[in-house]
């Protein structure tokens, strides 16, 4: 949570990354939360003269190997989940400072499988509003075409889709 003291965790990878305190800037979540900047590795544009990707594979390959981290992995297997969004966030924190970024609106990368959570003025009212959408295994339950976003129209689409695979 923004404004609290970050845990022993996020204490060693902003001294592995040497992210200036004054990259730090609050962020708020699909569902209201404000947070210390964390980027899901959704969508992203980014300007390949800054070398960002390149350095988040250097990065990731040798983080994810690191002891320290492997400590972590074995508390808790989301650590090792998610060391990839974990090394971007590093990676962009270090190397932009906040002026240099631009926050896409919620239409894109929109989570539908915490739909339910996102503050109900903020939800859209159709699949179509959005232009892209993390779904994680929404597609993979048997009643998806239930999901309140979800119409006839877009269940056909999908259909049409399948085939063509």
């Amino acid at each position: 949570t923004w404004g609290q003291p970050v845990d022993d965790f996020w204490a060693i990878l902003y001294a592995k990354f040497n992210i200036p305190s004054d990259h730090l800037f609050p962020m708020t979540t699909h569902t209201g939360e404000e947070i210390y900047p964390y980027f899901n590795c959704g969508v992203y544009v980014v300007r390949p003269e800054h070398g960002l990707l390149k350095r988040w594979q250097n990065d990731f390959l040798n983080l994810y190997q690191d002891p320290v981290m492997q400590g972590y992995y074995q508390q808790d297997d989301k650590y090792a989940v998610f060391i990839h969004q974990l090394v971007f966030t590093g990676v962009m924190l270090s190397e932009l400072g906040r002026e240099e970024m631009f926050e896409l609106s919620p239409v894109y990368n929109y989570p539908l499988h915490l739909h339910q959570d996102v503050p109900e003025e903020q939800r859209p009212s159709s699949i179509w509003d959005l232009v892209t959408a993390r779904y994680e295994s929404i597609f993979w339950e048997d009643d998806w075409e239930s999901h309140p976003l979800v119409d006839e129209k877009f269940v056909e689409w999908v259909g049409r889709q399948q085939i063509m695979i």
